[in-house]
């Protein structure tokens, strides 16, 4: 250990103990369990040969005490097991994906009454650890444990930096998963607070990227965000804040056994690794297979409350924007807060007109709860399970496709079971679902599909909220596609047009380039649907075409608080979108070749023109051109190709 407490690449290749060594399939990634009398029982992440970072100290703390590793007992080998893990799913950077890992579980703690278990699974791209309480006598009951903390914590090599989101202190509308982010800051100047950051978490280190995430979080559990130690040398994990959400509700878990933490995920390896990585779903537990999920609609949506907040309340400007949706080609419109106070039988009319014109209507809900003071309605209806049924079935028979429920603002276990069971009972009168001031998503689209999307972000409402957004929005656009969008669908509800924007500095390609750059199964447009319609002839096709369901992902070029150039396909049609974080130029080359396109497949582009007065300039070439000139970004600027082939979403 190096002075100020971070190790160093030499300290990470002198370990004591090594009880085991599992590698990835692929032979790319290795995890070695180590214990020594210092650190505890350890988890050495290395990739490529080098050690991006040590998990020391792995255990639990109960309310009877530390469980850790026992000196005098070894560490065994429970079994070890090749998982060969496939999934196909309505939304995501990929629908399809294959993870092939090595997992092995060990017994490293055990008493009169329970062992202690840690699973460790090696991917190629990832490395992640679980601990498990079960009963030494599955036939006789153990007396419910509390867990009060994993003592786990995360070393990094000295000189690491990092990509950070600063978690939220607890306030009328946090946790909410809508701070800024560092870049590239230092992890040794980083220091200690009350609360702490958020995951996912990037970091940059050995030359190599990776990004701290966890999975399998449920209701028995919580979500956890991490903080640095009290020696301001690692990081380690912490429970939700106690007067966060009800303070009724314990932040710590406590339940009968067997009891499974959450995963602790470390992906790892380039850039473009981490940005196309599916460790988060593969490791969240599959849906019920007697489900049918094939009603699941990904899609564009209208959302009239960010240029009118009065509209979800006038019925004229909800017919309107249907009209637009449907004369753009996009599949649904929001009703946002205060919708009830609409005439009844006002939304019965309004399904009933989207109906018509292909057009589907959702509905936003406030979470309730008496955690909750935002007085937006309607409320208390998404909370006490007997109401949020009745009301469930009560809008799907009116053909309501969805509904958006905002306002959590807690990571605790009640509040993570509030989640889960807003999933399952929207899933069971075929709901779709996105949540808003909420946590960040834990690979949950897994486990319910009708989860198209999630905010956890500081996205593009804010433009009307606050006047510090503008200028900091084009550098935290590039951070985001890389940290919060790698572990699942994000609302930021991009594309803002207009001058209603408080000093925004993007360019407008820019901002259509963020339909691409981000991910998220219920696109939702967020500027006027009839200042779309408005835009130049290119830039309608554009928003006609671009989808929210894709079929492949690939980072083509970037860096965190740099540049994005991002590269999806849907079906035969393939998406190529660049923004640029920086108040400098920017040239990349486009290498298309590992993508497979066709060289003479024809592209629309969408740049930035030279002089302001004309917003963009387009054009038609091949893909062979794209690849033979540099893409030149412009100061918080932007860049779209697109081939204009089938896009309509592939069946679920």
């Amino acid at each position: 250990m190096t002075v100020d407490g971070i190790f160093s690449a030499g300290d990470f290749t002198a370990t004591d103990g090594v009880i085991a060594a599992i590698s990835s399939p692929g032979l790319v990634t290795t995890a070695k369990l180590v214990s020594d009398a210092v650190q505890g029982l350890a988890i050495c992440t290395l990739s490529q040969g080098a050690e991006l970072a040590r998990t020391v100290g792995i255990g639990l703390r109960t309310d009877s005490g530390a469980l850790t590793i026992e000196p005098d007992r070894p560490v065994v080998e429970q079994s070890r097991v090749e998982l060969d893990d496939s999934f196909t799913l309505p939304v995501g950077k990929a629908r399809t994906s294959r993870l092939r890992a090595n997992h092995v579980v060990y017994a490293i703690n055990h008493n009169a009454a329970t062992r202690l278990l840690l699973e460790i699974v090696v991917a190629d791209g990832g490395v992640a650890h679980r601990l498990r309480l079960e009963a030494i006598d599955a036939n006789h009951p153990t007396p419910a444990v509390e867990v009060l903390d994993e003592l786990s914590r995360i070393c990094l090599p000295h000189g690491s930096l990092g990509w950070l989101q600063a978690h939220d202190r607890v306030g009328l509308v946090t946790p909410g998963y809508e701070g800024w982010h560092t870049d590239g800051t230092a992890v040794h100047e980083l220091v200690a607070s009350d609360a702490g950051w958020t995951m996912p978490a990037l970091f940059k280190t050995q030359d190599q990227w990776l990004l701290l995430a966890e999975a399998g979080v449920d209701s028995s559990n919580g979500g956890s965000h991490i903080n640095v130690a009290q020696d301001g040398r690692t990081f380690e994990l912490r429970r939700p804040h106690s007067d966060e959400g009800d303070p009724a509700h314990a932040a710590t878990v406590k339940a009968s056994l067997p009891m499974s933490m959450p995963w602790r995920i470390q992906i790892v390896g380039d850039l473009a690794a981490v940005a196309e990585s599916n460790l988060v779903r593969h490791l969240s537990p599959a849906a019920d297979p007697e489900s049918d999920y094939s009603w699941v609609r990904p899609g564009r949506v209208a959302w009239t409350w960010w240029g009118d907040h009065d509209s979800p309340r006038d019925p004229a400007a909800l017919r309107s924007a249907i009209d637009v949706s449907s004369e753009l080609g996009w599949e649904f419109i929001l009703v946002d807060a205060n919708w009830n106070l609409l005439p009844e039988g006002s939304v019965e009319q309004l399904v009933r007109y989207g109906a018509k014109r292909d057009v589907g209507v959702m509905l936003w809900y406030n979470s309730g709860g008496s955690n909750n003071q935002m007085t937006e309605e309607p409320r208390d209806r998404m909370t006490d399970p007997d109401i949020r049924r009745a009301e469930l079935t009560r809008i799907a028979r009116w053909g309501v496709k969805g509904i958006k429920v905002d306002f959590f603002h807690t990571d605790k276990p009640d509040g993570i079971a509030q989640f889960h069971g807003i999933l399952q009972d929207a899933a069971d009168v075929g709901l779709m679902v996105n949540f808003h001031g909420c946590t960040a998503p834990r690979g949950w689209s897994r486990t319910y599909p009708n989860l198209m999307t999630t905010e956890a972000v500081r996205g593009a409402e804010w433009y009307r909220l606050s006047e510090d957004y503008g200028p900091q929005a084009p550098l935290n656009n590039t951070i985001l596609a890389l940290t919060r969008n790698v572990i699942g669908s994000m609302d930021y509800t991009p594309v803002v047009l207009s001058d209603l924007a408080k000093r925004r500095i993007t360019t407008n390609t820019h901002e259509l380039a963020l339909a691409v750059v981000f991910e998220s199964g219920l696109l939702h447009f967020c500027d006027t649907p009839h200042h779309y319609l408005a835009q130049p002839d290119p830039v309608r096709q554009y928003l006609k075409n671009v989808p929210a369901v894709w079929d492949e992902s690939h980072l083509l070029a970037g860096l965190p608080g740099s540049h994005v150039v991002m590269a999806r396909r849907c079906r035969s049609a393939w998406f190529i979108a660049a923004i640029n974080g920086q108040a400098a130029p920017v040239e990349e080359n486009l290498d298309l070749r590992s993508l497979g396109i066709d060289p003479s497949l024809r592209f629309d582009v969408l740049a930035d023109a030279e002089l302001p007065e004309k917003q963009y300039v387009h054009e038609q070439v091949s893909a062979d051109m794209l690849a033979q000139f540099p893409l030149r970004l412009g100061p918080n600027g932007g860049w779209v190709a697109w081939s204009a082939t089938d896009v309509s979403p592939p069946p679920s």
